[in-house]
């Protein structure tokens, strides 16, 4: 992967014309991300205890605010997949900590089955199933929202299809350090061939953190989409935010 434009306005269509990146926006695309930042796995190893949280009560709702937190176990760190308690040490499920925000857990699964790898499978198969065989969107448009956050299971991540681009928006650590082998496994699903990821507008003051914009190698600075027999460019270092409107 390298790094993309630390900041900007977000992804946006236009109507088909010429444009490029400027010398400063091609000179940030060579930024080297912060080893921090790095991409984190989505299967942990189930023989390692994950570190865990405790809530004031028990709830199936898919977020945990600070405010219901009773305690956190000192080794959970911001972006950690966490096992998630109630109040009377009854097992919850499992989430993505981050004791900087005020959502301080965003559930992955109410159950006592770790994420694994047919949880991130089903998941991502039904988002896509959605879209191309219920929605049918593909006999319309090569440009559609292929992930929405808590509507496909998935809090702090937006992901959107730009013909072979995906292009994800974070709205959590947690989420932003899974987002590579989220795109690399929808890739796979859709044939695509780019990705690019960036952190939402609020991140810095939301999440306590400030990663730079992530694009896989060799991500063309747009590319035409088709709605309706309509052409448009999506210009990648230019856009106001994620979607196409």
């Amino acid at each position: 992967m390298k790094p993309g434009p630390r900041r900007g306005r977000r992804t946006a269509g236009k109507k088909l014309r010429q444009n490029s990146l400027g010398a400063n926006e091609a000179n940030r695309l060579g930024e080297a991300p912060s080893t921090r930042f790095e991409p984190h796995g989505l299967i942990p190893d189930p023989s390692k205890p994950l570190p865990a949280v405790f809530a004031k009560s028990a709830t199936n709702y898919p977020l945990l605010y600070r405010k219901r937190l009773a305690r956190a176990d000192g080794r959970a760190r911001a972006g950690d997949l966490v096992a998630v308690y109630d109040g009377d040490e009854q097992l919850q499920g499992y989430g993505i900590y981050n004791p900087r925000s005020e959502v301080v857990v965003r559930m992955l699964r109410h159950t006592d089955q770790l994420p694994d790898e047919s949880f991130w499978d089903g998941l991502l198969t039904r988002a896509v199933e959605l879209r191309r065989e219920m929605l049918r969107l593909d006999e319309v448009t090569n440009a559609y929202r292929v992930l929405h956050a808590e509507g496909d299971q998935l809090s702090g991540l937006v992901v959107d299809r730009f013909g072979d681009v995906l292009s994800a928006e974070a709205f959590s650590l947690g989420m932003y350090l899974r987002a590579q082998p989220i795109l690399e496994r929808l890739q796979a699903k859709l044939q695509t061939r780019h990705w690019l990821i960036q952190p939402s507008p609020q991140f810095l003051s939301q999440e306590g953190a400030d990663p730079p914009i992530v694009v896989s190698p060799d991500l063309p600075d747009r590319v035409a989409i088709e709605e309706f027999g309509t052409r448009f460019w999506v210009k990648f270092a230019g856009g106001h935010k994620t979607g196409f409107f």
